[in-house]
């Protein structure tokens, strides 16, 4: 269920050859001529690069963050969140920080990726978005997306699905430029929720000496990942679950 994405990863690593060097990140975003910078965040776990645009009819803002500079011979890959925060600062602190988490990943499985995230900073909950909203949100990504030339990939995250991916996958193509969405849209069977709580069940598992059964195990968040993290450790005779979200 994950040949394809693994496929399309392939074929971007192979697009990612090295052309000139690696350039710092305001010198190839495109989102805003005037916002975007490295970050001056004084952030406790080190800071990142940057970028910031005013979405159309006061949605809100979109950030993409990294934790190196993208260029065509590392190009940055990271989902895509759609969320309210409490305060634009805690929007660019969350989006460096989760900048920084995808760096690690991808470092940890040397894909030949830089860690980067798309953050939507809402302007109201996402539960009060129409579809209409979610349009101009993905259109706005595909546009950036398409600029970029291959310098960005994205995918789901909080409040984004595969069915937004594929939108954005078309988008992407409209405006001339490649698909850059790796999301497991070519297999309709594959969910990547699912998938990733798998993901960190075997992680769990392991970190318990190869078996839940009998644990008392806290899981905090249960959403699309949550939920099914939840079930597994049930299934694996963990002795208590709980579960906490908001």
């Amino acid at each position: 269920r994950v040949v394809v994405v693994f496929r399309q990863m392939s074929a971007v690593l192979q697009r990612a050859k090295p052309r000139g060097g690696a350039s710092a990140l305001h010198r190839i975003l495109r989102l805003s001529a005037t916002n975007t910078s490295k970050s001056p965040l004084p952030l406790q776990h080190g800071a990142g690069y940057l970028a910031s645009h005013k979405l159309p009819n006061g949605l809100g803002d979109l950030y993409l963050a990294s934790a190196e500079p993208l260029s065509d011979a590392t190009p940055g890959n990271g989902g895509l969140r759609l969320w309210h925060y409490d305060s634009d600062e805690k929007a660019k602190i969350e989006a460096l920080r989760l900048g920084r988490g995808m760096a690690v990943k991808h470092d940890t499985y040397n894909t030949g990726f830089a860690g980067a995230k798309l953050i939507c900073a809402a302007s109201e909950p996402p539960s009060s978005w129409s579809p209409q909203n979610k349009t101009v949100l993905l259109n706005e990504v595909a546009t950036m997306l398409a600029d970029l030339k291959g310098k960005m990939y994205t995918g789901c995250d909080m409040n984004t699905t595969t069915k937004d991916m594929d939108y954005l996958s078309e988008r992407c193509l409209d405006n001339g430029g490649s698909d850059y969405v790796l999301a497991a849209i070519g297999n309709k069977a594959c969910c990547p929720n699912t998938a990733t709580a798998y993901g960190v069940f075997g992680a769990v598992e392991a970190a318990m000496g190869g078996n839940v059964a009998g644990k008392r195990i806290l899981v905090h968040g249960c959403g699309g990942v949550g939920s099914v993290v939840a079930r597994l450790l049930v299934e694996h005779r963990a002795d208590h679950v709980a579960t906490v979200d908001v």
